[in-house]
């Protein structure tokens, strides 16, 4: 992963993590998988690409003002019902944080602590030992497997 990407996380996320503690790892995660996002792409293309000139067939400066709307549309609406998580592993505990709505790196608040002898992923390598499953994007995996692999004997 990258090093700046890291540090920005563990640098937004500093107020929740405790005095004294070690960051081991940090990753970023949604609640639901990016590929759920692809049939609503579907949905969205097949409406942009019609409604605005069947309402608008005369008027074309109308249908790509109503097509702009959409595509926002439905922009905000993934990023609203897609939360983003951070992850800060560190010596002592596990920190699941909440992001503001529309972005993953600013932390709001936590959500959940576990204990650091916590296994983050399950057997058959789904983020699933924090309360809830959590979908990884790959450039966080490298720090997943980091994370397990710093765990306590």
């Amino acid at each position: 992963m990258n090093t700046r990407l890291r540090q920005k996380l563990i640098r937004n996320s500093l107020q929740f993590i405790p005095e004294g503690d070690h960051v081991q790892a940090a990753f970023g995660a949604t609640v639901r998988p990016q590929m759920l996002f692809l049939p609503v792409v579907g949905v969205y293309i097949l409406v942009v690409t019609q409604l605005p000139e069947a309402l608008f067939p005369d008027n074309a400066p109308a249908a790509i003002a109503v097509a702009a709307g959409l595509s926002a549309g439905v922009v905000l609406f993934w990023l609203t019902i897609n939360p983003w998580r951070i992850v800060i592993a560190t010596d002592r505990r596990i920190l699941l944080l909440d992001c503001r709505r529309f972005t993953s790196y600013n932390p709001v608040k936590v959500i959940r602590e576990v204990p650091r002898n916590t296994r983050i992923t399950g057997p058959k390598g789904k983020v699933e030992g924090l309360g809830e499953q959590l979908y990884v994007p790959d450039r966080f995996k490298a720090e997943v497997a980091a994370a397990d692999a710093a765990l306590p004997h």
